[in-house]
């Protein structure tokens, strides 16, 4: 007598698949927001498909997947290229790049913590960039702290530039995502 009730309700697939959609477009939802704070957006939601294809959900195809990965591996090169190439063009020397890396590094461990969330990883990273060079080429490469700004200015901007062109690097790992997972749902095998 309820049976009729009961045919009409989704069967556990149905919600495991579901609960697996809505899981996915909450982490894209926060790609963008963590690579901004300096954590591993894009690696997440890369993560979180390339398992899910392991256990057997093949809503994202390889091709799809293959190609966020390698637009996040681009994101991430680009991001510690910038810094380093921007601390070159100010004028500063391999003292200067090797401490702008560091010291942007280092910040973006620390600007994780640092309020208000993104403004606050974003402005930590820079004055890291800047910090590392200034003291790369003040301490190693034996400038005076006047010839030693440039390079340390240009690292900053360099790093900031980085950063953008990180969380740009993240939107299209999702959008990538978001767009091969609507195609699944839109026109189903």
């Amino acid at each position: 007598m309820i049976d009729w009730l009961l045919s009409l309700l989704p069967s556990g697939e149905m919600v495991g698949n579901a609960m697996w959609v809505l899981g996915t477009f909450l982490i894209l939802l926060l790609v963008v927001p963590l690579s901004a704070l300096g954590l591993p957006g894009s690696w997440l939601a890369l993560l979180w498909c390339g398992a899910s294809y392991l256990c057997g959900v093949e809503a994202v195809s390889l091709w799809w997947l293959g190609g966020a990965v390698a637009v996040a591996a681009g994101g991430e090169l680009v991001e510690q290229v910038l810094g380093i190439a921007a601390t070159k063009k100010g004028g500063g020397g391999k003292s200067g790049m090797w401490g702008a890396a560091i010291g942007s590094l280092v910040a973006g461990i620390v600007g994780m913590f640092v309020p208000p969330p993104v403004i606050g990883a974003i402005l930590v990273a820079m004055v890291g960039a800047f910090l590392g060079a200034f003291a790369g080429e003040t301490w190693f490469a034996a400038r005076s702290s006047k010839e030693a700004m440039r390079p340390a200015l240009w690292a900053a901007g360099g790093r900031l530039a980085g950063l953008f062109a990180k969380i740009l690097s993240s939107g299209i790992v999702a959008m990538l995502i978001a767009i091969d997972l609507g195609i699944d749902l839109i026109w189903p095998e």
